[in-house]
């Protein structure tokens, strides 16, 4: 943010921060922001309403809307709000990523699993990597500062290298502020298949939009204590809508609940979005042996879970529409009472 940008739309600090105690000057947003009037307004409220009313303090679907809409709208480039999730903390949804990009990882051959971050970078977007590495075989390759300040064009040299899995990177160097063109570092992962995770605390509320698209970003979380002038604990969270659309999870079960139901088996009303339990019908062998049945199906056996009588069913991200498919015929298969398998 330049002087001249700053001039350009003042503002009336003293009203907007009353409670900040102006014995000192405090100029360290990039550590922790004092809360403005309404922000403390909504934090005392919130308190209060716990204090008064506990059994309904969980009822604020519409207020996190507002919040993912407002921060789908700061991210820029048309990010939804079903784009964005509310989190507990930047190394929290660092941690979702890599979990996430685990896949990607262990797609790479072995001395090509490289997660590539700045030297000195925060940990919160470090150390879940360097646990991805030791679990997948992989290496952090920390990017030592270049001479010439153009972070950009040294980590496009190594993306070009082929031996990156993963770039975890942020706009800026959270030490010193200087400058990384993700614009143009993305069109390098993107053309070779790699990865961007962008950790985005120390831009976001002070810098111009990021948007994820046109920088090619998977993940892209921010803290809100810094910047965006929130409270601890809470962190925004964008993911390609790829990861949460694919088959896994919530759409693949709702999926398999209706055709599970026409075959007989009595579904939950509610269940998590990656779990569904099928319970056994009138008349259907119990849930342990359709199990055993479904594991010897041929060719392609479906193998999902017996637990205290019930038919677990956990799809994820690995899974794909054929999955799914082999799991409702098999269950077609296996109910039929002449199934001998």
């Amino acid at each position: 943010m330049s002087a001249a940008s700053v001039d350009a739309a003042p503002i009336d600090a003293a009203s907007l921060w009353p409670e900040l105690d102006r014995t000192c000057a405090y100029i360290n947003a990039a550590s922790r922001t004092p809360l403005p009037a309404c922000v403390l307004a909504a934090g005392e409220a919130a308190v209060r309403r716990k204090a008064a009313t506990p059994w309904d303090i969980g009822d604020t679907e519409a207020q996190k809307e507002e919040v993912r809409t407002l921060f789908g709208e700061l991210l820029g480039g048309g990010v939804s709000s079903r784009d964005v999730a509310v989190l507990p903390s930047c190394s929290f949804a660092m941690s979702v990523a890599a979990h996430n990009l685990r896949g990607a990882m262990r797609a790479r051959p072995a001395g090509r699993r490289r997660v590539l971050v700045l030297e000195d970078q925060n940990p919160s977007n470090v150390m879940q990597w360097q646990a991805l590495c030791d679990d997948e075989g992989g290496e952090l390759l920390a990017l030592p500062r270049p001479a010439d300040g153009d972070w950009a064009s040294a980590l496009v040299a190594q993306v070009d290298s082929g031996s990156v899995a993963v770039a975890a990177l942020p706009p800026c160097h959270w030490c010193d502020g200087a400058v990384v063109d993700l614009a143009v570092v993305g069109a390098a992962c993107s053309a070779r298949g790699v990865p961007l995770v962008v950790d985005a605390t120390q831009w976001l509320g002070a810098a111009a939009p990021l948007e994820p698209a046109r920088i090619g970003a998977c993940f892209v979380a921010c803290s809100v204590h810094k910047w965006l002038l929130g409270p601890y604990g809470a962190c925004l969270c964008y993911a390609e809508p790829s990861f949460w659309r694919a088959l896994a999870g919530g759409a693949a079960c709702s999926r398999l609940l209706l055709h599970a139901a026409a075959l007989g088996f009595e579904v939950p009303p509610r269940h998590a979005p990656g779990i569904v339990g099928l319970r056994t019908g009138a008349g259907m062998p119990p849930a342990a042996e359709l199990v055993r049945r479904l594991a010897a199906l041929k060719p392609r056996p479906v193998l999902v879970s017996e637990r205290l009588g019930v038919i677990r069913v956990s799809p994820h991200l690995y899974n794909t529409p054929d999955d799914l498919r082999c799991l409702l015929d098999g269950l077609r298969e296996v109910v039929r009472p002449a199934s001998r398998l």
